[in-house]
């Protein structure tokens, strides 16, 4: 595993060109996107509500601790950034339920539908699908086991008149035993395995926090190596990976935890580009680098968006 850790005035330099660059990559992608298919992933880091849940334990999402006016600060942070991006579709981890998911699309200024099923999640963390109503028509929305109570959320439909598959997927942390961990992306191997067995030309897309970097031993055990173009799965992410960039920062390490696979059909084409959405205002800066800027700290408020970037792709330039 490729694992970044610099020292700071040259962390810092490097990372600064990172931010750039990844900027002007997506910003010059999407503006040149009104005939490609967008798609955009976050793990927007605990978006919960202010009410007490009667299903399980959230007791560190309502007042105090968690009020109206933190709540509020956090979806107008997160409809910043979805809205400069306006990917035709947006793949949300850890939403606690179907009335943030609609606070944060009716906060949003770009025209997003949702999907969001309830999940058996112990947490109450869930996954949702945003997507631009003119652009994608779903016809088919399901929740797919996943080895564990988080399911997989499965969304078909015609985006810009190609059938596509969507899952997105929170994988097991690496708190969890790794047998735990391989079964829950074993599992996903296997929804991504009968879509193609239907289908062997289904265009997929697999996006999600996977907790595992690209080159971690566990994903090469399950998906073989993605350094490899034309394995049974692609990810547009290897070169972010290769490069040190990451979507989360655990202590003094980058790591590339939120990326998206391909079916063959997409990703031998070769006609996409992908990235992180890695933007100084998303940023802090901890012992002289810079990661996301969370929303907590342990019981410490820092009032940031999240502890993830987003990562993007473009299909179609």
């Amino acid at each position: 595993m490729c694992i970044v850790a610099f020292g700071k005035n040259f962390y810092s330099r490097r990372l600064f060109l990172i931010l750039l660059s990844s900027f002007f990559i997506f910003h010059s992608s999407f503006c040149n996107a009104q005939s490609a298919q967008s798609f955009v992933f976050w793990n927007v880091e605990n978006l919960f509500d202010t009410i007490p849940s009667p299903f399980y334990d959230d007791g560190e999402f309502t007042p105090p601790r968690w009020n109206t006016k933190r709540y509020g600060r956090k979806i107008e942070q997160l409809t910043s950034v979805l809205d400069a991006m306006k990917a035709d579709v947006v793949g949300l981890a850890e939403v606690e339920n179907e009335s943030v998911v609609r606070d944060l699309v009716m906060a949003l200024e770009t025209d997003y539908n949702y999907i969001h099923i309830t999940s058996g999640d112990g947490r109450g963390i869930e996954q949702a699908l945003l997507y631009k109503g003119d652009r994608f028509f779903p016809s088919a929305q399901r929740l797919q086991r996943s080895g564990m109570g988080r399911e997989f959320l499965h969304v078909e439909g015609e985006l810009m008149g190609e059938h596509v598959h969507i899952v997105v997927c929170h994988l097991a942390s690496n708190l969890n035993d790794t047998k735990l961990r391989e079964r829950n992306m074993r599992a996903l191997r296997s929804l991504v395995e009968r879509i193609l067995t239907h289908d062997p030309a289904a265009r997929v897309v697999v996006m999600g926090d996977m907790n595992s970097t690209p080159g971690d031993k566990l994903v090469r055990r399950v998906w073989g190596d993605l350094s490899q173009p034309y394995g049974f799965v692609g990810t547009p992410h290897w070169a972010d990976y290769e490069k040190g960039r990451g979507s989360y920062g655990f202590r003094e390490r980058w790591l590339l935890y939120d990326w998206m696979l391909l079916s063959p059909a997409l990703s031998r084409e070769g006609d996409w580009e992908a990235g992180v959405y890695a933007r100084e205002e998303l940023a802090e800066s901890y012992r002289g680098m810079k990661r996301p800027r969370r929303t907590f700290v342990g019981d410490n408020y820092l009032g940031g968006p999240s502890d993830h970037f987003p990562v993007w792709l473009v299909i179609g330039r």
